[in-house]
């Protein structure tokens, strides 16, 4: 690795000039590690640079993680809103039942909690009725 990549390295991990990049690279006798290690002890390097360096020259950017707590924390938040997004809808559908030309609607959540509540019962009515010619429908308030 040149000495202008190096420079370009020192300069985006830890905001510095170009001609600081070049001084402290110099100062070091062109190791990098050398010259991070020196900007970190005059405190214009953040501790944690984010790079992991191997030998005298790579440097391979270290993707931060987050925490196995903050994890699990957004996906706790992302499925609660989810939840509470398709309770809204539940609460502005409405199963519409047709019979003979009349009609009679039945709010959604109450024929879902039925339908878990008596599983087999509710499934077995809803097809002889279907077979009755009895048309359901749903239909969602705007």
């Amino acid at each position: 690795m040149d000495r202008l990549q190096m420079a370009e390295i020192l300069v985006k991990k830890c905001g510095i000039t170009y001609e600081e990049a070049a001084a402290v690279i110099e100062e070091s006798g062109g190791d990098l590690l050398e010259a991070m290690i020196l900007l970190e002890k005059r405190g214009l390097a953040p501790k944690d640079s984010g790079a992991e360096f191997v030998g005298n020259a790579a440097v391979y950017p270290v993707a931060k993680r987050p925490s196995d707590a903050d994890s699990f924390k957004e996906f706790i938040n992302s499925a609660w809103n989810t939840f509470i997004s398709a309770v809204k809808v539940l609460f502005k559908s409405f199963l519409v039942i047709d019979v003979k030309g009349k009609s009679a609607e039945l709010p959604l959540l109450l024929m879902l909690v039925l339908l878990i509540a008596g599983n087999f019962p509710a499934v077995l009515i809803f097809i002889i009725t279907l077979a009755a010619g009895i048309k359901y429908r749903i239909r969602i308030k705007e």
